[in-house]
């Protein structure tokens, strides 16, 4: 009878053995988390009122630079809402430019006194308008 017992207690640990060495060095590795999109480093204003460039940076003033973020990050993913308005009803025209280091991330148009209220407009990204494809003469898009 001790026999019987110590044979079920030495196959169920070689059971659970087994079981644990396959679940540990049988299962594919752990993927590593997708790498977080490169944050903003700086924000760039050009408009026609301004002499030169406007550059704002996190460690000029934090603030100032999370509010235009702000203001602004969130049209990057958003459907676009309505048509736009004709030229001559937008007014005074300002570019927004978010760089990360010296390469440009998102570029949006800010017209603060169109007619009917301010107006915002982003620019396509290269990566969105490259990663379309484009049917090539003699091919047929499908």
């Amino acid at each position: 009878m001790v026999r019987g017992a110590i044979k079920k207690l030495i196959t169920g640990a070689g059971a659970i053995a087994v079981a644990t060495m396959l679940t540990l060095g049988a299962a594919p590795a752990a993927h590593a988390a997708p790498k977080p999109a490169p944050k903003p480093t700086s924000v760039q204003i050009v408009g026609n009122d301004i002499d030169g460039t406007l550059i704002v940076d996190p460690a000029a003033g934090s603030r100032l630079f999370d509010a235009l973020l702000a203001e602004v990050s969130w049209m990057g993913t958003a459907t676009p809402q309505t048509t736009a308005p004709k030229a001559d009803k937008l007014g005074v025209k300002y570019t927004l430019t978010v760089m990360q280091k010296t390469a440009p991330q998102m570029v949006y148009e800010l017209y603060p006194n169109a007619a009917g209220g301010p107006r915002a407009h982003r620019r396509p990204s290269s990566r969105r308008r490259s990663a379309r494809r484009r049917p090539t003469a003699g091919s047929t898009a499908g």
